[in-house]
């Protein structure tokens, strides 16, 4: 080993030895606070739902009536390329009501749903938008997403300069707007697309690339958005739901591993779950034992269903945590 290295490893250990002592000292008021989906109130279930075998929770979204769960998973089955995804609507108690299979189903990363205005589901898997009529979940629209990437054939995109691209790019969406019967922007995972429909061919989402144009854009054709809870009024809130409130307490650094020339911090968050002020539950995420540090909640930002089911998603598993008030 390299002087250089022995040096910065020395280094990492001896700040982390100084250190250690006011890392145990925060995490010592949370000490006995369980890792999720553990919590520390007896009065709180906290229920998995069960998918079927080789599928996974992704993301799901609460209708606007709350009175229904929307839940994307996705298969192991197949390729990244070619896999099953499938939706499961579920009552408020988290029972099944209805489920459809996607086939064939290009994997994305970060898909996502939002609630059209006309009361329709939407859908973003990779480069794939369908609508859904949310009573029997039949498709009822399905939309292609367009960008630099993909407006032309790869073998014609390759020949051209940076600048050609954008210039053809702008010249392929204005065609596409002047065939167009319908024009309107919406905001997906805070990217702004414009949604064209056509009389004769697929309907297409185009992705608007930042720029001084986009309020311009938005301004001559419009601006459809999604139905969201609101923000919590105060920094610590993660969400506010009604009576429903989703904090954030704690974060801690525990420890490190070194992987030269990485290093992997030990962590833990610790959040609480409040219910009209009075019943409490306290719950961490931690990585130490290879766990996730992400916590997922709906797409439209809302925890609970009509009855006061909290729902929430972790590690690929949908949990409804039931929290009583003792009598």
């Amino acid at each position: 080993m390299s002087k250089i290295k022995r040096y910065f490893l020395l280094m990492s250990l001896l700040s982390f030895l100084f250190g250690c002592g006011e890392s145990s000292n925060k995490s010592e008021q949370y000490a006995q606070v369980p890792q999720f989906p553990q919590l520390d109130n007896p009065n709180c279930q906290v229920v998995p739902f069960k998918t079927d075998t080789d599928f996974f929770a992704q993301t799901f979204i609460i209708s606007p009536d709350k009175k229904n769960v929307f839940v994307l998973a996705y298969g192991m089955a197949g390729t990244p390329q070619k896999m099953p995804y499938q939706i499961l609507k579920l009552n408020m108690d988290g029972n099944m009501e209805h489920k459809v299979t996607i086939p064939n189903c290009v994997w994305g990363e970060i898909p996502n749903f939002w609630w059209e205005n006309n009361g329709y589901l939407s859908l973003k898997i990779a480069d794939d938008i369908k609508t859904f009529d949310p009573f029997q979940l039949t498709i009822v629209k399905a939309r292609r997403e367009i960008s630099k990437e993909n407006f032309l054939s790869h073998k014609r995109l390759v020949m051209m300069e940076y600048h050609e691209t954008e210039d053809a790019y702008d010249s392929a969406l204005q065609k596409a707007i002047e065939k167009s019967t319908v024009q309107y922007v919406r905001k997906v995972l805070n990217l702004d697309y414009l949604m064209l429909d056509f009389a004769d061919r697929q309907a297409e989402a185009w992705y608007l690339y930042p720029n001084n144009e986009v309020e311009h854009v938005i301004a001559k054709y419009g601006e459809q958005k999604s139905p969201m809870n609101p923000p919590p009024p105060t920094e610590d809130d993660i969400i506010t739901d009604g009576s429903t409130r989703l904090t954030f307490l704690k974060h801690n650094t525990l420890d490190y591993k070194i992987a030269y020339p990485n290093i992997k911090y030990i962590e833990e968050r610790v959040l609480q779950l409040s219910v009209n002020n009075n019943q409490k539950a306290r719950f961490k995420l931690g990585n130490k034992e290879n766990h996730g540090l992400e916590l997922h909640y709906a797409d439209n930002g809302f925890l609970t269903t009509t009855n006061g089911h909290v729902w929430l998603l972790y590690e690929r598993q949908l949990y409804q945590l039931l929290i009583t008030t003792p009598q």
